[in-house]
């Protein structure tokens, strides 16, 4: 507990944790601006559905989801370049070798690490999903479009099964940029191999059937904060098992570098 104590305080008193967070903050709230201020173009421009497909983003229990996927991707790969860089910074610092030196267990100093930033995500993503409700509640209010009801019968029982979805497949893609970042000791590495994995999904999706990709992780874990979003709890666990299996791996591979690396 010490350790993790001392891992999560190291990573709170960086500027690059607070930087992080503002811009996803920042971003969101950019985001649902953009979207409020371009509905009436939309309306004029676009069919009647996929204006009022738009507005559902605005529109409660609905907005949920679309809240959601959206954290997920942008959160996603700013907790990957974070991960990143603080698997990168444990070599170029020197912090893993003093850890080492100091007779301290490589793999459970690492994991521990890991686990300080796992739980820093879930904090950032709570803190951006409640500042994203309440943002698009009230953008869509001001741009007229009905808030719908947030707080509807049954809907607050599903809200956290999606922030944990959410959270979970953030998780992923830190724990693989921390996998490869601590690997090659880079933290530019780490943000190319997530960034390359996230645009070959895509690339990919194109060519591939759906029951090929759902064992992509990004892919798996898109499906899996959809079936949290519709609360199509057993649709979710097959997406679940693959989001899991690619984090233990990642984390499993940052373990063995652990223990046989050169502390050097």
């Amino acid at each position: 507990m010490t350790l993790f104590r001392a891992a999560l305080l190291k990573l709170i008193k960086r500027p690059a944790t607070r930087i992080t967070f503002a811009i996803l903050l920042g971003l969101v709230a950019l985001i649902y601006v953009s979207l409020a201020a371009s509905l009436d173009m939309i309306r004029v421009s676009s069919s009647e559905d996929e204006a009022a497909a738009l507005a559902e983003i605005f529109t409660f229990p609905q907005a949920y989801g679309a809240l959601a996927s959206m954290l997920v991707t942008f959160t996603m790969l700013a907790a990957a370049a974070y991960a990143g860089a603080i698997a990168g910074s444990e070599w170029s610092w020197g912090a893993f070798r003093v850890a080492v030196a100091r007779g301290e267990s490589r793999v459970r100093y690492v994991l521990t690490t890991f686990a300080a930033i796992g739980l820093l995500a879930l904090v950032a993503f709570i803190v951006l999903f409640a500042g994203g409700s309440v943002l698009g509640y009230l953008v869509g209010g001001i741009a007229g479009i009905p808030g719908g009801d947030p707080a509807a019968p049954g809907v607050a029982s599903g809200v956290p099964a999606i922030v944990l979805s959410g959270w979970w497949v953030v998780v992923m893609a830190a724990a693989i940029a921390f996998a490869v970042g601590f690997a090659t000791r880079s933290a530019v590495m780490a943000m190319v191999a997530i960034v390359a994995l996230y645009f070959a999904e895509q690339m990919v999706g194109v060519l591939l059937p759906a029951d090929v990709l759902r064992f992509a992780p990004i892919f798996a874990g898109t499906q899996l904060v959809g079936a949290a979003a519709a609360s199509a709890f057993e649709e979710a666990l097959a997406p679940l098992a693959t989001v899991t299996a690619y984090m233990l791996l990642a984390l499993g591979g940052v373990a063995v570098v652990a223990d046989r690396v050169e502390a050097e």
